[in-house]
């Protein structure tokens, strides 16, 4: 035999399915011995090392762990996990993704906030606009609101104020146009 021949067998012996068959080689899968998905097992303790399965996903379920600042919605995690499990990655390696998930989360959160932020802005602009609330009446929409607002006891400072303000609801043409109405009404 051949130092070559000699090669191909003991990698044929590691890894079965990565080596070509030749003449050589031709031995019977059963007698080769399975390859061991050693990747993550020495990071793991013992107890979990028992329950990994030859594929690397474990047997006993996945630990995963939220980046700091975030918490795991379970109902995506289970989502993941028959993901995980077809892509056989470890416990190791799907908590390797969790930064990858926040990431990715807090890109939407910033894109749904721009987005928000710019309806605000929109919702600003086509009050101003309005022939009722903006244009010359501007200055008097907002003294009329203002001053149904104090009558109803949401003063400046108020929590119904501060959630007009936080949720942008208060640059909403038509609670615009109500609280306008409503002043007007408290004038006469």
């Amino acid at each position: 035999m051949t130092d070559t021949d000699q090669s191909d067998t003991r990698l044929a012996t590691l890894y079965p399915d990565d080596v070509p068959k030749t003449e050589a080689v031709a031995a019977p899968m059963e007698e080769a011995k399975p390859r061991e998905e050693v990747l993550y097992k020495d990071d793991m303790p013992k107890e979990e090392t028992a329950s990994i399965n030859p594929h690397g996903a474990p047997d006993f379920g996945y630990s995963l762990q939220a980046p700091e600042g975030f918490v795991l919605d379970r109902a995506m995690i289970a989502d993941a996990e028959p993901v995980f499990r077809e892509l056989k990655l470890s416990n190791d390696g799907a908590n390797r993704l969790m930064p990858l998930a926040a990431k990715y989360h807090e890109r939407i959160l910033k894109g749904q906030n721009e987005a928000f932020a710019q309806i605000r802005a929109d919702w600003v602009k086509t009050a101003k606009a309005d022939a009722e609330l903006g244009r010359a009446n501007w200055n008097e929409t907002t003294r009329l609101a203002d001053a149904a607002l104090n009558a109803a006891g949401a003063t400046k400072g108020s929590a119904f104020r501060e959630f007009l303000d936080e949720s942008g609801l208060g640059n909403h043409p038509e609670m615009i146009r109500t609280f306008r109405r409503l002043g007007a009404k408290l004038r006469q």
